[in-house]
């Protein structure tokens, strides 16, 4: 399994898995991300198990802090510990970086509520901040629970996606 980052060729394909996995309301134009990938403040990687495309990965970077903003398994390839071994993988991509991610809110729902536990059978933890991103309730969760605060986690969108984006996050009132 491996990490490589997207060529002209897969960008279809991604584009996409990116269209089916993520509801119309958490995603930004494509173009935008290809434009801040130009900016050099993300980078859309594909994900690869014996030369087969499987699925995605889109990280922003700002100072010592990684946020994984898209992380997606093709549905017919889910379930079968490759979501596991990426983020190993981006572990040791971003090692000495500071690793956050956001996860809608579960308020019950089974599919939010497995999508959490994934992530902290993964090693990644709540921050205590719940965030309203686009009309979304989100958590904001880091790994090892290593301490990230919410004025860093708005000053990391403002620099890799402007301020437009970053107008659209707040704290929750859950």
């Amino acid at each position: 399994m491996r990490l490589k980052r997207m060529t002209k060729q897969e960008k279809s394909q991604v584009k996409i898995l990116y269209q089916q996995a993520f509801p119309k309301e958490e995603r930004r134009p494509f173009s935008l991300l290809l434009w801040e990938c130009k900016k050099r403040v993300m980078e859309i990687l594909c994900v690869e198990e014996k030369g087969e495309f499987v699925g995605i990965l889109i990280s922003s970077f700002s100072k010592d802090l990684v946020l994984i903003e898209y992380f997606a398994i093709n549905p017919n390839q889910r379930g079968g510990g490759i979501g596991s071994k990426v983020l190993q993988l981006v572990k040791k991509r971003y090692q000495g970086r500071r690793i956050m991610l956001e996860i809608e809110t579960p308020d019950g729902e089974e599919m939010k509520a497995r999508r959490e536990e994934f992530y902290k059978r993964n090693g990644f933890q709540d921050i205590g901040v719940p965030i309203l991103f686009c009309g979304v309730n989100m958590k904001v969760l880091s790994l090892d629970g290593i301490s990230i605060s919410y004025e860093e986690y708005k000053k990391h969108y403002k620099k890799t996606a402007g301020l437009l984006v970053t107008k659209l996050i707040g704290i929750s009132k859950l």
